[in-house]
């Protein structure tokens, strides 16, 4: 019998998930650092628990080692405990990784570093444990000495600490041997021990010969930064603030703005887990039933410059032009275009891993999505950080080309009142990236979005928000009342057909109103007017039905129920049949992937007119 450790939940030692791209772009930016790379530096690798954060920072610790360049080290605050503070642990681990490298072999004595080691880390205990980390207390009701007093022992035991970690960490061995520290699990401690390990990596262990890993839920962290600032929010809000709901939600967005701007600070880079996909399941189902493993051995191209193919393409003109139309600050500037780098760095090793390693990554897209992600965050989630964003790219071309001529107003047709069409800022970075890109058709655009699924799956996982990669917005999350469906199950069968999910996020965005309307949603989605209960007639409440055929790759709108026409038809059956997709012995708008932009938008009027004369009726 074949034995396997099939039932178990331990960290694995394999790349089961598909992780293999991102651990090698790793690997690459920590061994060029030098040129890549400002120390120290945070990687944020955040996940819910179950993802699979400590498997993905244990397989980027192993490549580390087998290049025999750095000095790798383990934390896991959740299993020491309270009785250890970060610090005292940190030393003792370093100590043990360097021991050997420290002792000075031809003459048998260990030298000043590993005596200094040994005197801090014997006792495993070192003079300050962030007693202020640890104490609730209210500050403004001491005396100015007592303030004082507390201000001063704080400042002074922090600096003493500061400078012995930095006068460790600033040796000669750790200047071309570097320290790697993997920190993982801190989601699975108190909030005390949270912000102990958060105060350690934010003041103390600021050494530029340290790089860190931190493994968490990034929503766990904002958590314990809430608790842990709360009443100061809550100051410079107003120290009295009232219990209404409106006033609670402000205070909400306070502490995640708050949170969010607090761990930027600290995690330079943010690395949310991929989600799976069905082949990486496949393959991971594969792998535990018949215990096989993915290969994580292929050897990096450390000499390869991406870097200099980096700013050959980066398109500065259009980027200069965005940053000057927002005027935000250098800071800001600097962390969008140290993410974009990131993410070419990572969609490079996607390709090279990939059956056509020569694919192009095309920088003006790459970097507009990055420039949008940082600077619209909402707009991001909500349109382009899942399946609609060709789409969204295509709609925005066919408005700029129409401004360009001059053919249509801004209430002319219907398509002009989508949703995402309706941030003018956005609208005009659209237009500088039409502009600067010299976008001349919609072929050229289609060839420049050709990668686009893969840009946006990178996008989502370097970024401190949570996106779901194939999230259809708030459309897909409508429900029918009837059989409990989500709309994203209907939308997920239209395959790449960029017209027919256009329509049916247009309709739900703008005319559906569920306090009006309910759907049935089986293998169709069906339109009702009013309200649904178990005693509903649903043939009298019947307006519309949508299908889609897998087999011609059609979306029909039918206006009938078995062999009745629906009412609202009726009086407007003349003005209909006169639409060129309209078949009239079939009473059906028939949509095609090739149905232009001017014979969607004459179907949208009508179904404009058809909802809004229901409610007539």
């Amino acid at each position: 019998m074949t034995t396997s450790n099939f039932i178990n939940d331990c960290i694995s030692d394999a790349d089961y998930l598909g992780y293999l791209p991102y651990i090698e772009a790793f690997e690459y930016l920590i061994c060029n650092h030098n040129n890549l790379m400002s120390l120290p530096i945070v990687f944020g690798i955040h996940g819910k628990w179950g993802v699979g954060k400590s498997t993905f920072m244990n397989l980027v610790k192993e490549r580390l080692d087998k290049t025999n360049k750095f000095f790798t080290i383990d934390l896991n605050p959740w299993e020491y405990g309270n009785d250890n503070n970060f610090v005292a642990t940190f030393l003792a681990k370093l100590y043990k990784t360097v021991e050997n490298d420290l002792c000075n072999e031809e003459k048998k004595q260990p030298d000043r570093l590993a005596s200094l080691f040994k005197a801090i880390v014997k006792p495993l205990k070192i003079t300050s444990d962030f007693k202020l980390a640890k104490v609730e207390y209210d500050f403004s009701k001491l005396s100015f000495e007592s303030q004082k007093q507390i201000v001063d022992e704080y400042i002074s035991e922090s600096y003493a600490l500061k400078e012995t970690i930095k006068f460790i960490l600033d040796a000669e061995i750790f200047l071309t041997k570097k320290v790697v520290v993997f920190v993982d699990d801190v989601d699975r401690c108190p909030t005390e021990k949270v912000m102990e390990v958060i105060e350690s990596i934010k003041l103390v262990l600021n050494s530029e010969n340290c790089i860190f890993f931190l493994g968490c839920d990034k929503e766990y962290l904002e958590n314990a930064l809430n608790v842990k600032y709360k009443d100061f929010l809550r100051f410079i809000e107003g120290s009295q603030i009232p219990a209404e709901k409106n006033e609670e939600y402000k205070l909400h967005n306070n502490f995640k703005n708050f949170s969010r701007e607090y761990l930027e600070k600290i995690i330079q880079v943010p690395f949310n887990i991929p989600s799976l996909n069905e082949k990486s399941i496949e393959t991971y189902i594969d792998c535990i039933l018949n215990s096989k493993i993915s290969s994580t051995e292929a050897q990096i191209d450390y000499n390869c410059d991406y870097y200099k193919e980096f700013k050959k393409s980066l398109p500065q003109k259009l980027l200069s032009k965005l940053f000057e139309e927002v005027n935000i600050n250098p800071r800001r500037i600097k962390r969008i275009l140290n993410l974009i780098f990131l993410n070419y760095i990572f969609i490079r090793f996607k390709f090279n891993n990939a059956e056509n390693s020569n694919k192009s990554i095309d920088l003006d897209i790459l970097s507009f999505l990055g420039f949008i992600r940082d600077l619209e965050q909402e707009y991001y989630k909500t349109f382009l950080s899942g399946k609609r964003c060709k789409s969204v790219f295509k709609d925005q071309y066919y408005v700029y080309v129409n401004n360009l001529s001059n053919n249509k107003n801004d209430d002319d047709k219907s398509v002009q009142k989508d949703k995402h069409l309706k941030n003018v800022f956005v609208n005009e970075y659209f237009k500088l990236f039409f502009d600067c890109t010299k976008t001349k058709s919609i072929e050229s655009l289609d060839k420049k979005l050709q990668n686009i699924n893969v840009y946006i799956s990178v996008s989502n996982i370097t970024t401190s928000e949570e996106y779901k990669e194939n999230n259809w917005g708030t459309v897909g999350e409508i429900k029918s009342e009837i059989t409990s469906k989500k709309i994203s199950v209907f939308l997920n069968r239209l395959k790449g057909a960029d017209v027919f999910q256009n329509f049916l996020i247009w309709f739900f965005e703008n005319l559906y109103d569920d306090k009006k309307y309910f759907i049935g949603l089986q293998r169709n989605i069906h339109i009702y007017k009013g309200q649904y209960n178990s005693n509903t007639d649903l043939d009298s409440c019947f307006l519309f039905r949508i299908e889609y055929s897998e087999k011609e790759n059609k979306l029909f709108i039918r206006f009938e129920r078995g062999s009745n026409l629906t009412s609202i038809l009726i009086n407007e059956i003349e003005k209909i049949e006169e639409i060129k997709c309209y078949e009239k012995t079939k009473k059906q708008f028939v949509i095609e992937n090739i149905t232009s932009n001017e014979e969607m938008d004459d179907i949208k009027i009508v179904l404009e007119n058809l909802i809004r004369k229901s409610l007539n009726n």
